[in-house]
Formats: C-alpha cells, structure tokens, sequence
C-alpha cells in the first residue's frame, strides 16, 4: 500500500484541530446532544415545504420555496464535519421536491449525497397533457428519480392542462391512466413497497 502523501497527511490534520476546535469552542456543539436536537427540529421546522428546482414558475405560496431557498436550509449542515452528521439530512425532511423540469430535477437528484437522498420522503412530479411526445419522456425520468431515493413513499403525479391546438398533440385519459397505471407498478417493483400516486390536476402559473 503506498503511503499518503505529504500533504494529504498536513490537510488531515489541519481538519482534525479544526474540528477539536469546533466541539470546545461552539457553544452549539458544547451543549449535549439531546439539547442540540432540540435546536435542530426548531430550525429545521415541520412546515412542509415545496421546492421547485426552477425558478420559471409560481412562487407566491409562502410554502413554496426555490433551489436557493433550501441550500440556505442546508448551511447548517455546511457550517463543519459534525454539524454535517448530526444534521445533513434534516433539511429535506419536510420537504416535497418538485420537477417542473425533467432534466435539471433529475440531475439535481442524482447529484445528492446519499444520506439526504434518504430523506426523502416525498416529491412532485408533471405531466403536460399538450406535450403527447414529453409526457412519456416525463415518464421515465421519473423512474430515474425514484431510483436514487430509496426511501419515497408518495409521488404527487400531476397532470397539467394547456390549450392545444391540436388534438393529436394532448393526452387522452386513457394515455393518463396507462402513465399512471405503469408508473404505480414500476415504483412498487423498484421500492419492494407502496408508492401512493395522487394526481392532481390543474395549469402551472407562470411568473411574467
């Protein structure tokens, strides 16, 4: 085995004595633990929140909150390496996310450390009853989303109207109930457990 290098060694140590640091220094971390989860279901509060990873649509609803929003939920766990134990997935635990956009959302969830992604609980997803071609691609991505969180327990499927002008091009509720049929069954086979789908329906709102 060879030996780690000379630096690597330093940059360890450097975080060690930080870290000794932290914990007799911080008056958070001085406090004992039973106290400090305390103070973290405080901060980290039970409202449930949305978080929509993008900035394209409505967000008026004082419990729809941004990407940027909830990084901000997650400085504490950014704040040192305990803080980041004891609190690291803490922030997405009242959280449902939700993908206005299949691709940024779907990269956002593969590129979460896997104790958040654990957190989980539940999220949001859309099907554009317009876009026949996209809404079957919506499909699969989300598939590829519920593969990485192993811990999903109810996917809010919702089925959003536009006017379009073309018949060929909107779902019809037999398309909608096959999407929903064969996504409850591949969720259920993926977890090993029940994935409840609610559908909701209605338009997105736009912010101009």
């Amino acid at each position: 085995m060879s030996e780690p290098k000379h630096g690597a060694l330093e940059s360890s140590t450097r975080l060690d004595i930080i870290t000794a640091a932290n914990a007799r220094d911080s008056p958070l971390l001085r406090l004992p633990a039973e106290l400090r989860n305390r103070v973290y279901d405080y901060v980290f509060d039970p409202i449930r929140y949305k978080t929509f990873c993008s900035l394209y649509y409505g967000l008026e609803h004082p419990r729809l909150i941004d990407c940027n929003c909830l990084r901000q939920r997650i400085l504490i766990p950014a704040t040192c390496r305990q803080l980041y134990a004891e609190t690291a997935a803490l922030p997405l635990r009242t959280v449902v996310l939700d993908f206005p956009h299949r691709f940024p959302g779907v990269m956002w969830t593969i590129t979460l450390p896997s104790a958040i992604k654990k957190a989980v609980k539940e999220i949001v997803f859309r099907i554009a009853m317009s876009q026949y071609p996209v809404a079957f691609f919506d499909y699969f991505e989300l598939l590829r989303v519920a593969e990485h969180l192993p811990n999903l327990t109810c996917v809010y499927l919702r089925i959003v109207e536009f006017d379009s002008e073309s018949a060929f091009d909107s779902l019809s509720e037999e398309s909608i109930a096959w999407v929903v049929t064969e996504l409850q069954s591949s969720l259920e086979k993926a977890h090993g457990k029940e994935v409840k789908i609610i559908r909701e329906q209605g338009p997105i709102q736009t912010v101009h």
